[in-house]
């Protein structure tokens, strides 16, 4: 039976779902399954799935309706945990490719270092790349380091060898975005120490019809209670800098979704409205709690020109009047 199995989710992809698979067929390290879970894809994905399942019987496929990028992953997570006995599992979104030696080196740092989870760089990409010789070099680092220093190594799903053992009672959350914001942390955190591969073997490419850059929705704000998640955890594990951390990341993205909300022009007004009302309460709630963490909530008066509206307008109105009020004052004097 093969030492990992690779799970990789398959949704409207047919430009680059053939490049995908085929740099996972050349690697250097063999000994692998390949999950292919075409989640209901409407295009050519489940035929081109199926015909690479003829030529290779390391790959399986799975067909199911489409239910997002969270049930396509548990899919092969499920899968895996049922029917495999591979020991490991990585994931590559299947508009992404990987460099041959990225099985072979993720495995190797998990041999050599002992540790149950094994990370690699990454490269943003906006088109085909050959891939360069690489040489093999391993460190060791807490999780919560390897988190705090970069969103791209830490938070996604993708660049990871993960020990399966890591999932179980843990899935990616149904219908959500930012689904790796979710889970991730947690399957970090149950390994400890992490082993980073310094070398980029995934190749992160931008997909223009990809969710990262599609229209705004209002499910793009999953982030918050995800962002929020992440803190609750950090403060009951006394991780204060990870904890303060991900409380400034909080802060950013309420201010960032607030902004992205009201400029959207694919929302209706009244999806527009509801978004701004979720957010303003969300930032209510941090100008409220967080004060003793954020020093520079004071110095950004702004802050509660966002979260308080109707109230801002009324103390400006109020400071205005007062302001003529003393000018006709000193006139009359």
């Amino acid at each position: 039976m093969p030492q990992i199995s690779v799970i990789v989710p398959v949704y409207k992809v047919e430009l680059y779902l053939r490049r995908c698979i085929d740099s996972i067929l050349s690697q250097t390290f063999t000994d692998f399954e390949l999950i292919l879970v075409d989640d209901g894809s409407p295009d050519n994905c489940p035929a081109i799935c199926d015909e690479y399942a003829l030529k290779d019987n390391r790959i399986h496929v799975i067909h199911q309706k489409n239910g997002g990028l969270s049930a396509a992953r548990n899919a092969g997570i499920d899968y895996v945990l049922a029917n495999s006995d591979s020991e490991w599992i990585s994931f590559v979104d299947s508009d992404d490719w990987v460099h041959p030696n990225y099985l072979e080196y993720l495995f190797r740092a998990v041999l050599k270092t002992k540790t149950n989870i094994s990370v690699c760089g990454v490269r943003r990409v906006e088109k085909e790349e050959k891939s360069s010789t690489v040489s093999f070099c391993v460190v060791t680092k807490p999780w919560d380091q390897l988190y705090l220093e970069s969103w791209i190594h830490g938070v996604v799903a993708w660049n990871k060898l993960y020990n399966k053992e890591l999932f179980i009672g843990l899935r990616y959350p149904i219908g959500k975005i930012h689904e790796d914001e979710y889970l991730t942390y947690k399957l970090l955190a149950r390994a400890g120490i992490i082993s980073f591969v310094n070398a980029d073997l995934y190749f992160y490419f931008q997909n223009p019809g990809g969710i990262i850059k599609s229209g705004y929705s209002l499910a793009k704000l999953n982030i918050i209670p995800a962002l929020k998640e992440q803190c609750k955890f950090a403060k009951k594990n006394g991780l204060t800098d990870l904890y303060l951390d991900k409380r400034q990341t909080l802060l950013v993205k309420i201010l960032e979704q607030i902004n992205l909300c009201k400029e959207a022009k694919n929302l209706s007004k009244n999806e527009q409205n509801q978004g701004m009302r979720y957010l303003r309460r969300e930032l209510r709630k941090y100008l409220f709690f967080e004060r003793e963490y954020i020093a520079q909530i004071d110095s950004k008066k702004w802050y509660y020109e966002l979260a308080y509206p109707n109230i801002m307008w009324f103390y400006w109105t109020c400071v205005g009047i007062t302001g003529k009020i003393k000018k006709a004052i000193r006139r009359n004097v």
